[in-house]
């Protein structure tokens, strides 16, 4: 799923209200207005919810060893197995390919 779109103002309430301050601010300008914001919040859930479980912790699978920093990835080699189940970051084919485990604890 792409990034979502930037939200961008297509009317300026402002600017009717100081060229005429008594207008009323037109309806459909306003129902416009919201569907823009609710389009890129809509967007912004939905990525959110592909890396993001429900309890707030990391959706399962959506870290792999490609995305673990140098250093990191580097020290995976000497970090041992693991002390606990489900807690390994690595992909199934880095588990596969190197028979090792990236014990992680995030404080």
């Amino acid at each position: 799923m792409p990034q979502a779109s930037p939200y961008n103002r297509s009317f300026s309430f402002s600017n009717l209200q100081a060229q005429n301050p008594t207008a009323v601010p037109p309806g459909s300008s306003i129902d416009l207005e919201l569907n823009n914001v609710k389009a890129n919040s809509d967007g912004v859930l939905a990525n959110l919810a592909r890396i993001q479980r429900d309890d707030g912790a990391l959706a399962n699978g959506s870290v792999s060893f490609d995305q673990l920093s140098p250093g990191l990835a580097n020290s995976r080699t000497s970090a041992g197995p693991p002390k606990g189940r489900g807690n390994c970051l690595l992909s199934q084919r880095e588990r596969h390919v190197r028979k090792r485990v990236l014990p992680l604890s995030f404080a």
